[in-house]
């Protein structure tokens, strides 16, 4: 069967999303939402859901686009908590996990993000780097860059077997002033 779903307002494991539009379909194993689009934290999302309801407890599967997020308000909003981390963000991710399970500890994927025209709030440690080396703009406490990537793989429930349940590899970041090389140095 097809059919569609809008909200005017959703909420998505404490995400609120704005103007939820997804078309559906079902051949009564698999629900299919593409494209799922809506806007969130002053950005934009597309992509599709897949939820298999012939386990138990059904899995969900997402291959999403983000672009123009505000991260402060979206980590804030995720973690109930203010953030140290503050800049406009877009991503891409490949994840999945059961319904219901908590998270981020039962996510299996991977998610490619980056950070732009941002800053680290209240890092003495790389704000006395930053100062020592003179890479970046930045004050006592924080510490600006123009550009911050990360790709985060999500290992699921019981991997990896450390149980640290969350890799990051790796991290790049082009602090403000610096060239676009592999070398991080002052301009000017």
């Amino acid at each position: 069967g097809t059919g569609s779903v809008r909200a005017l307002e959703a909420v998505a494991y404490s995400l609120h999303l704005l103007g939820l539009e997804a078309p559906l379909r079902t051949d009564g194993v698999n629900l299919r939402f593409e494209p799922a689009t809506f806007t969130m934290y002053g950005g934009s999302h597309r992509g599709r859901l897949t939820v298999d309801l012939s386990r138990t407890p059904a899995r969900w599967v997402l291959d999403s686009e983000l672009t123009g997020v505000d991260a402060g308000q979206f980590l804030s909003a995720l973690s109930g908590r203010a953030q140290r981390l503050d800049g406009m963000a877009s991503a891409t991710a490949a994840l999945r996990a059961a319904v219901g399970a908590p998270m981020p500890q039962s996510l299996e994927g991977r998610m490619r993000v980056t950070v732009i025209n941002g800053v680290v709030r209240e890092f003495p440690l790389l704000a006395t780097i930053n100062r020592a080396l003179k890479l970046a703009e930045g004050d006592s406490r924080d510490t600006r860059f123009e550009r911050l990537s990360a790709t985060l793989n999500f290992p699921g429930r019981g991997r990896p077997p450390d149980g640290t349940g969350l890799r990051v590899r790796p991290v790049h970041a082009q602090p403000h002033g610096a060239g676009s090389g592999a070398e991080c140095r002052r301009r000017g």
